[in-house]
C-alpha cells in the first residue's frame, strides 16, 4: 500500500534576513524561507508573481464619497514550491515589516498559514470519506494546457478597513488574497485571476455598506458597480468580490462579464482574511454549486470549503462556464513563470463493476498541468479500501497512455476507492482518486415464491426485498394453488404488489427475469419503473400481451428491446416465461422452448426505479388478470440449460453465493435459496468432486444438518483451493440430494484457527505447534499462574517478530494478568504488536488497563490479588474489549497491522509491565463473546452471563443470577400473595 507523505529533510540555508524577516526595502526577485513543522523544516523557495491585471487601478472613498487614485507600491507577491513536497503550492506576500507570510496547499489541499518561520494554523487536515458523485466528473481532455486569464475587482467596505486602518495594508491583504485566489484557479482550472479595480472604503459615513447586513449587501454591490464603476473600465472586469461584515458569503450563480449580476460578497476567516471565503464565492460566479453532486472527494472549496481544491464535478461546471463566456478572459497560452503541480481529477465508475471483475481506467485522461507539461504515473495504491487489487496496465490507453487495470473485490459491495499519484516533466506530484461501484457478482436477485398463505406481505427469500399485496389483495383469500405449492390471482381491476426500489436492477449489465403464469386474459407481470416525470428512463417490462405473446421491454430515451414471443401464453395453462438482456441482445423463453430475439444499443437501467408485479405503476394500467407464481429477477443473463432446469422442476433451490465456477472468493459463508417443504438442510463440503457427488452423513464432506440456508464454512476454508459442496433438502420423506457446486478460494483465504499460544508452563514454545515459538531478552522466570506456571514479566520482553509485516482484518488477542503493584508506569505493556503502521498494544495507566491504538480505552482496574483475562477481539468495523469474559468497550481504532507478537513491555520498548502474564492466544479471526465466556470458563470454571433474562430478579443469594428459577418463583410469588379474608387471622400465614 503506498501512503501519501511529506518527505522532511533539514536543509542549512544562509538567509538574508533582519529580526526575523527579510530586510525591509525592495522585494528580491526570489527568496527562500525555512518554516519549522513538526519537527522538521519545510524549504519555501519562492519567486516574485504579481497578480496585477493590466487594467491594475485603486481607488480610495473618502468622506465625501469621492474616490481618489491611490499609488500602490511595488509587487511583493510570491508563489512558489517546497523542496520536502514536490506536490505543495505556496502564495503569500512579502509584509512591509519583512515577514513572508503564506498558505502552503499540500496535496489534496491540506493548507498550512505560515508567517517567518511559524506555522500559524492550518484547515482541511486528514483523509475524507470519498463517494460517487451524482453528477458527471471533469470530461477528458476538457481542460487543456492554455492558461485563461481573467479580472476581477475588489470592494473593500469600511468594516475590513477600519481592522487595519491604512490603505496600504488593507491593499496588501488584498493582495495576499488575490495570490490565494491565484494559486487555487491556476492550478485547478488554469484560470487566472487579476486584479483590475481595487474600491477602499475609508469613511463609514461614504461607505454604501454600513449599516446594510446579510445578504442583502449583495444588491447594494451590484448597484454601486453597475452604477459607479462599470463605465469606468467598461465592464473589464469578469467579476467583482465585495469583503465586509458578513457571516459567510453569498453570490450570484454562474454569472461572469457580460452579465449585471457578476458579484459576490463575503466576510473573513479566522485568519482574518477573506480568501477562503471568497473562493467559494467566486467558484458560484463560475457556476459552481453549494455540496455539488453530494461531496464526492470530501469538504472541497464547493463542498465545505476545507481543502483547498475544487472537486472533479465543480470543475466540470467551471470550464463549461469558461467556454460559455468567451469575453471574459483573454488566453495567455502556456504559463511558465511558477513550477505549479498538476491536478489530478476525479475518475468514476458509477455504472459498477461486478466483484471480482475488473475495469482499466484511463486515470490521466481528465487530469492537466498548469504549466503545459507531459505527466506520468509516478505510483499508486496497490490494494484499494475495499481491498480490490490494482496494477500498472502499461501502454493501453489512447496515445499509448499508461492506465491502471482495477480488480473489484470479491464478497464485498458498495463504493470502492483508491489513489494514485501522477508527476509532471518537472517532478511536481498530484494524487488523484479513483471512485467506483462494486456490484454483487452474478447471482439470483430476488425470488418471491408467492406461498404465503395469510397476510399482505410478499417474502423475498433471497435478499429481503419483500412487497407489499395492493387493491385488496390478500394472500389469505387470493392464493391458490400454484405451480409449485401456492400462488396468487390477481383480478386484473387492482390487484398489484409493491416492491420498492430494493430488487431494482441498475446498469447495462445482463439479467434474468423468470416467472410462472396461468391467464386467459393480459397485463404486466413485473417492471421496473415508476410514475415519476422520466420514470420510463431505464425501465424493464415483462409482461403478457393483449395478444396472448409475451412481451419484453428495456427503455431509456430510446428502446433497447421491445419484442414478443410467438407462442401464446393466455391458454388459461400454466407456462414459465424467462426474459434475458446479454449485452445488446434479448431473449424470451416460453416454456424452455427455442427463444424469440431482439437487439439493439444496450440501455442502462436506473435503480431509482420502483419495481411491481402486476401492474403497469406509471399509469395504473396494465393490471395483471391470472395467476403468478414464483418470480425470480438474476443479475446476469442465465444459460438456456438453466432455463431448462427451471422448467423441468429439476432446480428448486439456486446458490446465493459463492457463484458456481468464481474464482478468487474471500467470503467464508455459503448460501443458498429455501426450497419449499424442506425441513432442514445436509451439508457437504470438500476438495474432491466425486467425493462430495457420492457423499453420505457417514463421509468425511458431511458438515452437518442445518435449519438455516446458510453455513459459515470459516473452520475448513483454505487459499488457493477448490472446493465443491452440495445442498440437499431434508423433509419427512428423506433426503433429495442436491446438484454439485464448485468454487476457488482467494489465495488471501485461511482457516480460522488459534494462530500462536503461550502457556508459559516452563516455555516459550508455541503450543499450537505452528512455530510461533517466543524469544526472551533474559532468561526467563516463571511463577505461579492463573493456569499452570506464568511468565515473571518484571523487566523482561518475550517476542516473535513475524518475517515481515502483516495486515489481520480480523484477530482475536487473550492475556492473563496480574500485576505486582497498585500502580504501573503508563504505558507499561502487557501485549503489543508492534509494526511500522497501524499497531495496538493492551497496557496500563497509572491504575487501570487500557486499549491504546490512536486512543486510550479503559479495560479494568490494575488488581494485585486477583489475574485479570484481558481480550481485544477485531472485526470488520471495530475491537470489542473484554475484561474477564465481559464486554466492557469498544473501539473503532483497529491497529490491524503486526509486526510481532510480544509481551512485557510497550511497542517502544521502554516501559515494562511490573508482574506476572500468562496464557497469551491469539486467533486470525474476531471470537464471539460466547467464545470468549467460553475461554474464561474454561480457566476459572465462572459462567459468564451474556443477556439476562428479563424475568431474571432473585438467585440463592437475593441477587440476580442470569438464570429464572425457582428462587426468581418464589420472589414473585412473595409480591403475588395477598389475602382480603375477614377476619385475618383466617389467611394462611
Amino acid at each position: 500500500m503506498f501512503n501519501c507523505k511529506v518527505f522532511v529533510k533539514t536543509f542549512v540555508l544562509v538567509l538574508f534576513m533582519a529580526f526575523g524577516g527579510y530586510a525591509t526595502g525592495a522585494a528580491p526577485e526570489t527568496l527562500t524561507q525555512q518554516v519549522n513543522h513538526n519537527g522538521g523544516t519545510l524549504t519555501l523557495r519562492m519567486t516574485k508573481e504579481t497578480v496585477r491585471g493590466p487594467q491594475f487601478n485603486v481607488k480610495v472613498q473618502n468622506a465625501s464619497g469621492a474616490y481618489g487614485d491611490y499609488t500602490a507600491g511595488e509587487v511583493r507577491t510570491y508563489m512558489g514550491t517546497v523542496d520536502e513536497d514536490p506536490s505543495a503550492l505556496v502564495a503569500g506576500v512579502l509584509s512591509d515589516n519583512g515577514q513572508l507570510k503564506t498558505k502552503i496547499y499540500f496535496d489534496r489541499g491540506h493548507t498550512l498559514f505560515t508567517e517567518g518561520a511559524a506555522v500559524t494554523g492550518h484547515r482541511g487536515s486528514g483523509i475524507p470519506a470519498y463517494s460517487l458523485p451524482t453528477m458527471a466528473t471533469l470530461g477528458a481532455g476538457r481542460v487543456g494546457g492554455d492558461m485563461y486569464r481573467f479580472n476581477i475587482g475588489i470592494d473593500v467596505a469600511y468594516w475590513f478597513y477600519n481592522r487595519h486602518n491604512d490603505v496600504g495594508k488593507c491593499l496588501e491583504m488584498v493582495e495576499f488574497a488575490a495570490c490565494q485566489l491565484k494559486a487555487m484557479y491556476t492550478q485547478n482550472a488554469l484560470l487566472m485571476p487579476a486584479l483590475s479595480l481595487v474600491v477602499i472604503r475609508t469613511s463609514a459615513e461614504a461607505c454604501p455598506y454600513e449599516g446594510v447586513f446579510g445578504n442583502t449587501q449583495l444588491g447594494v454591490m451590484k448597484n454601486q458597480w453597475n452604477n459607479d464603476h462599470y463605465a469606468n473600465l467598461e465592464g473589464y472586469e469578469a467579476a467583482a468580490l465585495g469583503v465586509g461584515q458578513l457571516g459567510g458569503g453569498v453570490a450570484w450563480v454562474g454569472q461572469l462579464y457580460p452579465s449585471d449580476a457578476r458579484y459576490c460578497f463575503n466576510g473573513i476567516s479566522g485568519d482574518g482574511n477573506f480568501d477562503i471565503l471568497a473562493r467559494h464565492e467566486l467558484g458560484h460566479l463560475w457556476g459552481g454549486l453549494d455540496n455539488q453532486a453530494g461531496r464526492p472527494e470530501g469538504s472541497t472549496i464547493m463542498c465545505g470549503n476545507y481543502y483547498g481544491r475544487f472537486s472533479g464535478p465543480v470543475l466540470e461546471r467551471i470550464i463549461n462556464n469558461r467556454n460559455k463566456y468567451q469575453n471574459a478572459h483573454v488566453n495567455i497560452g502556456k504559463y511558465t513563470n511558477i513550477q505549479i503541480p498538476p491536478y489530478a481529477a476525479l475518475d468514476v465508475m458509477a455504472e459498477g463493476i461486478r466483484e471480482g471483475n475488473s475495469w482499466r481506467f484511463d486515470v490521466m485522461a481528465n487530469d492537466h498541468d498548469a504549466n503545459a507539461e507531459a505527466m506520468s504515473i509516478y505510483n499508486y495504491d496497490s490494494s484499494s479500501n475495499l481491498g480490490g487489487t490494482v496494477t500498472l496496465s502499461q501502454g493501453t490507453g489512447p496515445d499509448g497512455r499508461d492506465e491502471l487495470l482495477y480488480f473489484a473485490p470479491i464478497g464485498k459491495t458498495g463504493t470502492d476507492s483508491f489513489h494514485y499519484t501522477i508527476e509532471d516533466s518537472s517532478g511536481s506530484r498530484a494524487t488523484g482518486v479513483v471512485v467506483a461501484k462494486i456490484v454483487a457478482g452474478e447471482k439470483i436477485h430476488a425470488y418471491w415464491p408467492l406461498d404465503e398463505m395469510t397476510g399482505t406481505t410478499a417474502q423475498d427469500i433471497a435478499y429481503n426485498a419483500n412487497g407489499t399485496l395492493n387493491g385488496g389483495l390478500d394472500f389469505a383469500n387470493d392464493s391458490v394453488t400454484g405451480k409449485y405449492d401456492s400462488a396468487l390471482n390477481f383480478d386484473g381491476v387492482d390487484d398489484y404488489i409493491a416492491l420498492g426500489t430494493d430488487p431494482a436492477l441498475s446498469g447495462t449489465f445482463g439479467f434474468s427475469i423468470s416467472a410462472w403464469v396461468k391467464t386467459t386474459a393480459s397485463g404486466v407481470i413485473i417492471q421496473q419503473r415508476d410514475g415519476s416525470v422520466g420514470g420510463y428512463n431505464g425501465q424493464y417490462i415483462v409482461r403478457v400481451n393483449s395478444d396472448g405473446t409475451a412481451g419484453f421491454v428495456v427503455y431509456n430515451d430510446g428502446y433497447q428491446l421491445n419484442f414478443a414471443s410467438t407462442q401464446k401464453v393466455n391458454d388459461g395453462n400454466w407456462h414459465h416465461i424467462v426474459a434475458v438482456r446479454q449485452g445488446n441482445d434479448g431473449y424470451i423463453y416460453v416454456d424452455a422452448g427455442a427463444p424469440a430475439t431482439d437487439s439493439g444499443p444496450v440501455k442502462s437501467l436506473n435503480a431509482n426505479l420502483a419495481v411491481s408485479i402486476g401492474v403497469d405503476i406509471r399509469d395504473s394500467v396494465g393490471y395483471f388478470d391470472g395467476v403468478i407464481d414464483d418470480v425470480k429477477i438474476y443479475n446476469y443473463p442465465i444459460t438456456a440449460q438453466r432455463i431448462t432446469d427451471i422448467y423441468t422442476g429439476d432446480i428448486r433451490s439456486d446458490l446465493l453465493s459463492p457463484k458456481d465456477g468464481s474464482a478468487g472468493v474471500t467470503k467464508r459463508i455459503l448460501e443458498w435459496l429455501h426450497v419449499p417443504n424442506a425441513d432442514s438442510y445436509d451439508v457437504y463440503l470438500g476438495t474432491s468432486y466425486t467425493a462430495v457427488a457420492n457423499a453420505t452423513p457417514g463421509s468425511a464432506e458431511y458438515q452437518g444438518n442445518t435449519n438455516s440456508t446458510i453455513y459459515d464454512a470459516s473452520f475448513i476454508l483454505d487459499g488457493s483451493t477448490e472446493y465443491f459442496w452440495r445442498i440437499d433438502p431434508v423433509n419427512a420423506g428423506g433426503a433429495l440430494p442436491g446438484n454439485v457446486w464448485d468454487f476457488t478460494t482467494d489465495s488471501t483465504v485461511e482457516p480460522y484457527r488459534e494462530v500462536c499460544h503461550w502457556t508459559f508452563d516452563g516455555t516459550l514454545a508455541d503450543a499450537t505447534g505452528n512455530g510461533y515459538d517466543g524469544t526472551a531478552s533474559k532468561s526467563p522466570v516463571y511463577v505461579a499462574g492463573v493456569s499452570g506456571q506464568a511468565l515473571n514479566a518484571d523487566e523482561i520482553t518475550v517476542e516473535h517478530v513475524l518475517a515481515q509485516q502483516e495486515t489481520w482484518q480480523e484477530f482475536t488477542v487473550t492475556v492473563w494478568a496480574k500485576s505486582d503493584t497498585h500502580t504501573q508506569m503508563p504505558y507499561a505493556a502487557v501485549f503489543n504488536n508492534n509494526s511500522d503502521g497501524n499497531d495496538f498494544q493492551i497496557d496500563c495507566g497509572e491504575d487501570t488497563y487500557r486499549y491504546y491504538a490512536y486512543g486510550l480505552v479503559d479495560m479494568a482496574a490494575i488488581s494485585m490479588n486477583d489475574w485479570t483475562m484481558l481480550t481485544a477481539a477485531c472485526d470488520a468495523d471495530s475491537v470489542k474489549l473484554y475484561t474477564n469474559g465481559e464486554l466492557v468497550a469498544q473501539s473503532s481504532n483497529r491497529g490491524v497491522d503486526f509486526g510481532r507478537f510480544a509481551v512485557g513491555v510497550n511497542r517502544g520498548g521502554t516501559n515494562f509491565f511490573d508482574g506476572a502474564i500468562d496464557d497469551l492466544r491469539i486467533f486470525n479471526y474476531a471470537r464471539s463473546a460466547e467464545e470468549i465466556a467460553t475461554d474464561y470458563y474454561a480457566i476459572t470454571g465462572e459462567a459468564i452471563c451474556l443477556e439476562r433474562p428479563s424475568m431474571d430478579i432473585a438467585g440463592p443469594n437475593g441477587k440476580p443470577d442470569c438464570k429464572v428459577d425457582l428462587h426468581d418463583f418464589a420472589s414473585f410469588a412473595a409480591e403475588w400473595m395477598d389475602c382480603g379474608l375477614s377476619p385475618q387471622e383466617v389467611c394462611p400465614q
